[in-house]
């Protein structure tokens, strides 16, 4: 089951929703833990086991972490050891054997080995089992007394299958405590409408665009005498585009429904796009990947309080695992590989000369790296993408153009334009700015008090309209169009 689905829209959300706002607060944990088992056993079935073997093994392990700690005389009652204190060997050996185990289920599964099918969401929901682990280790959290809790936590369907990457120690207070109000829900349906527009309207028709103009491109495919320039652009562009809206569109829908259940899950992307440099990019895409790998692998490493040579190994180590966590296939090893340098680059030389230039110019630098970073992330043989990256300044091709690629520009263009503008933070401010208007907080000094609540009222109205406008939209899309499955459920 996927969030951009009817079965998901009007049966399966409309049924948790309901019983869980009819609830005592008590059982909308157990609530929340069948409908979530429920949603992943709905497309993976089997490997539902695989899930909760992973969360009962890190409760395990958390349980066990606590016990030495309580044992040891370096906690209170809640078995977490206090501030400052180092661990024994044996916690030591623990945390390692079950990071350790952790890392070997996800290997297994991700890259083959055994021939077993994988999971969806393995790389996140272990990551997230990781974290908790490690930070009970380090006394970071308290343990989770409560299996049912913890398998909640792992298992809650709104981040299950594609993130973002919720910490245990984001969400401590909330599994046991948290309010669902009126203005919350409203928020979490807006942020999730948002969410939901970007994958149907946007990164679904992004990806026929990306296959067809993909197709067009090549020589000899679809009658094209041979490849173009234009195809190729127009192939990249679409992707470039496409893996944005798709992600991001999935954490938003993620962080509006965790809204909905009373959780405040992290923001996972703030306008990368605009970004004037690499480095800048990173701290605004898949906010919650990056930061996992800064606080559990770059600093224990020694980040960059280290000697030159180590602080280049560390960064080195961290983004070439970063590539490996998409997945076994060369491409995107090398990815990642390709943005550690680049950050190395910038750290060392380039951003003596990037601070120089005007802000456009850097933001064009860091989008050209980026476009080239998303060919090779797209993967294909090594000869493939090497030819990608030709035709996209003019090589491997003696045409710039041809009726294929003319045809799909023409009738793409508006598409493209739209993501391009929906990519940058002028379509949020403009509808700040028109809230603004519409709820009379301009003339919020005139004393017209009850002119500024008929205002609001009204500006209520229209977003209640907006809203169930844009679900008839994404609805009528989702009815008439061909399934496109989220890209990161592969990762």
């Amino acid at each position: 089951m996927v969030f951009s689905s009817i079965s998901f829209l009007y049966f399966f959300l409309p049924a948790v929703l309901g019983a869980y706002d009819l609830l005592p607060g008590r059982y909308r944990n157990g609530l929340l833990l069948t409908a979530s088992l429920f949603f992943y056993f709905w497309g993976e079935q089997g490997t539902v086991l695989v899930l909760v073997a992973m969360a009962l093994a890190g409760y395990g392990a958390g349980r066990l972490l606590g016990r030495l700690a309580q044992a040891e005389g370096e906690d209170g009652t809640d078995g977490c050891r206090r501030e400052g204190t180092e661990g024994s060997g044996l916690r030591r050996r623990v945390c390692i054997a079950a990071a350790a185990a952790n890392v070997a289920v996800l290997a297994a599964f991700k890259y083959g080995l055994g021939g077993l099918a994988l999971p969806a969401g393995i790389s996140f929901f272990t990551f997230q089992i990781l974290s908790y682990v490690v930070d009970v280790y380090r006394g970071d959290v308290k343990v989770q007394k409560s299996a049912a809790d913890f398998l909640m936590y792992v298992s809650a369907f709104p981040q299950l299958i594609a993130g973002p990457i919720v910490r245990y120690k984001e969400i401590e207070g909330q599994i046991g405590d948290r309010l669902v109000g009126l203005g919350k829900t409203a928020r979490g349906i807006r942020i999730f409408l948002v969410g939901l527009a970007k994958k149907v309207l946007l990164a679904n028709e992004l990806a026929v665009l990306a296959q067809k103009a993909g197709a067009a491109a090549e020589a000899g495919t679809l009658g094209g005498p041979q490849a173009t320039v234009l195809g190729t652009w127009l192939a990249a562009a679409a992707f470039f585009f496409q893996i944005y809206y798709d992600f991001s569109g999935y954490s938003d829908m993620a962080v509006g429904l965790g809204h909905m259940l009373g959780f405040d899950f992290p923001e996972n992307f703030d306008y990368p796009y605009t970004s004037a440099s690499v480095t800048e990019f990173w701290r605004r895409w898949h906010k919650t990947l990056g930061g996992w790998f800064r606080d559990y692998v770059y600093i224990p490493l020694g980040g960059n309080r280290v000697p030159r040579w180590k602080w280049v190994r560390n960064v080195l180590a961290v983004w070439a695992l970063t590539g490996i966590w998409h997945g076994a296939e060369w491409n995107f090893l090398v990815w990642g590989l390709y943005f550690g340098c680049l950050l190395i680059l910038e750290k060392l030389v380039l951003n003596r000369w990037l601070s120089r230039l005007p802000r456009p110019l850097r933001h064009v630098y860091t989008l050209a790296v980026v476009f080239a970073g998303m060919v090779i992330f797209r993967g294909g043989t090594p000869g493939e993408v090497w030819e990608q990256l030709g035709r996209l300044v003019g090589f491997h091709t003696q045409a710039f153009g041809d009726s294929y690629s003319w045809y799909y520009l023409r009738s793409y263009a508006r598409l493209l334009l739209a993501a391009a503008v929906g990519a940058t933070p002028l379509p949020r401010r403009l509808w700040n700015w028109l809230a603004a208007r519409c709820k009379g907080e301009e003339d919020a000094d005139s004393g017209d008090s009850l002119g500024r609540r008929t205002a609001a009222v009204l500006w209520g109205l229209a977003q209640a309209a907006a809203a169930a406008w844009v679900l008839l939209w994404c609805t009528a899309c989702l009815v008439g169009g061909s399934f496109n499955p989220f890209l990161y459920f592969r990762f």
